[in-house]
């Protein structure tokens, strides 16, 4: 990532790597040392299991970004990852 505005595409294979698609998925940002506490990124469904949408990185430091994915009505699974943005 870079500071200001990235493109972000996210592709979801299901445990198994089922071809089954989920049922949604929500994103969010965090930079807790500048006190940016779960930021929404909003995300469309560009096909099956793709998801794309744009995140603002206001500053440079180790962005943790979650995905919360919905695999059924009752099922939500988390993906959490570190972004570097140098």
């Amino acid at each position: 990532g870079s500071v200001g505005t990235n493109e972000v595409h996210l592709v979801v294979t299901p445990p198994g790597g089922s071809l089954t698609p989920i049922a949604g998925l929500t994103a969010r940002v965090s930079l807790e040392s500048a006190g940016i506490v779960d930021s929404p990124v909003t995300v469309v469904r560009e096909g099956p299991d793709h998801f794309s949408g744009t995140v603002t990185f206001t500053e440079a430091g180790d962005w943790s970004l979650d995905v919360i994915v919905s695999l059924d009505d009752a099922t939500e699974s988390l993906v959490s990852t570190v972004v570097p943005v140098p």
